[in-house]
Order: C-alpha cells, then structure tokens, then sequence
C-alpha cells in the first residue's frame, strides 16, 4: 500500500520532464535496462535554481524523483549532501516492500550532481 504522500507525489509530479540544457546531470541507473533516474539541474553559483526529473513509470520512483527534485530547488549542495534513501523514505511515509530501491536511485542520482556541481 503506498502512503498518502507517495499518492500525491506519483499523481502529480513535480518537474517530471528531460530539461532542456541543464549544467548539470545525475544518473542512477541506465534507462531501458531496469530502474533508473536522471536529475536535470540548473545552479546558480552554489545553489540549484531548477531541477527536473526523469525515470521509468513506477509511482514509487515517480514520487522520489518528484519529492527530491521539489527539495532541491533553492538549496545548496551543502543541504543536499545530507540526504540519505534512508530520509527519503521517512518524508515519503515508507516504500512498499521491494521498492526501497526507488530511494536509493533518486539519492544517488542527487549525489552524482552534487559530485559535478564541486567540479
């Protein structure tokens, strides 16, 4: 059963689209071979100004990539080093069992950008 917020954010994702000339990609993943998610992000200086998302059609990684795309805008990559799958799927109210692995994506596509954001 998926929480009420994993509903909403899969029901109505935030940014759910390939950017066009972002600085910066984050990959999880390899799309067409199994789960995968890429970040498209745009900085202004050490901050992200504008992020979006792409994954496979899975709500539960439409609503990870749709939460952490949401969180990052406005924030440095200071902040967002901090988050884990772990904090992820508490904001989320859990994963169904099976899909923790839809956090873990999300996540390490976010550190994959911050990774070239100190480049």
């Amino acid at each position: 059963m998926l929480s009420s917020t994993v509903q909403a954010e899969a029901a109505a994702p935030y940014h759910l689209y390939a950017m066009d000339s972002p600085d910066i990609i984050g990959e999880a993943g390899v799309e067409g071979q199994g789960p995968y998610l890429t970040l498209y992000v745009k900085v202004f200086g050490d901050m992200v100004e504008e992020a979006s998302f792409k994954t496979y059609s899975c709500p539960n990684a439409i609503a990870c990539g749709s939460w952490v795309t949401r969180w990052m805008e406005g924030r440095t990559r200071e902040v967002l080093s901090r988050l884990t799958a772990d904090d992820l799927m508490r904001v989320l109210g859990g994963l169904p069992l099976g899909k923790q692995h839809c956090a873990g994506l999300a996540v390490t596509a976010l550190q994959q950008a911050i990774t070239k954001m100190r480049a």
